[in-house]
């Protein structure tokens, strides 16, 4: 991330006292991981006693206090995501806000990726540790060689390419409800007639 102030990188960043601006020495309940964060316990600075439990999170460079949660700058997001990408996927870790489950599970296509940011900026938490995935065009294809030594690959239902068409006629983004539900209704149509997967 970078500092709207300075404009300089500011991660690692510094977790000063809200009382005396000195820099802490231990790591505040902002900072820990997400499953602790039920339980937050309170920072006491060495230097003036002040409880630092919510501390200031401050630029290395120039002190300045920065917003939380933090963004990520156009310099260190992937707006060109790899041509082998065939989807992206909202990741969140046990202990995320509610804010950021709603989005858990959502798919988009690359094309999309300037559309969404991680972290969302209603993001309750100081530190998101929500991500974006991308996903291979080839996960969950199968490739065998027949009796003429060719190469054939099988598509099966929620693969990459299977999705990725999905999201094509779906306008580029689907919810984590409506990936499943396409799923279950490629499984079911295709037990009903008799295959799992279909060869290309």
């Amino acid at each position: 991330m970078f500092c709207e102030k300075c404009g300089k990188r500011a991660f690692p960043i510094r977790v000063a006292c809200m009382g005396c601006n000195s820099t802490l020495p231990d790591t505040p309940a902002i900072l820990e991981t997400p499953d602790k964060r039920t339980n937050p316990k309170h920072v006491v600075c060495v230097k003036c006693g002040s409880t630092a439990m919510d501390a200031r999170i401050a630029c290395i460079h120039c002190d300045a206090t920065l917003a939380r949660p933090f963004r990520l700058s156009e310099e260190e997001w992937p707006l060109e995501p790899p041509p082998e990408i065939a989807y992206f996927v909202f990741a969140c870790p046990d202990g995320a806000c509610e804010e950021c489950m709603k989005l858990d599970g959502f798919h988009f296509l690359p094309s999309k990726l300037r559309e969404y940011r991680v972290p969302i900026p209603t993001c309750k938490h100081p530190i998101c540790w929500c991500e974006i995935c991308g996903t291979y065009r080839d996960e969950g294809t199968t490739v065998s060689t027949n009796r003429d030594g060719k190469e054939v690959t099988y598509h099966h239902p929620g693969d990459a390419a299977d999705i990725a068409a999905f999201l094509e006629r779906s306008g580029g983004a689907a919810t984590a409800a409506q990936i499943a539900a396409y799923i279950d209704s490629q499984v079911e149509r295709l037990g009903k007639s008799g295959g799992l997967s279909r060869r290309l």
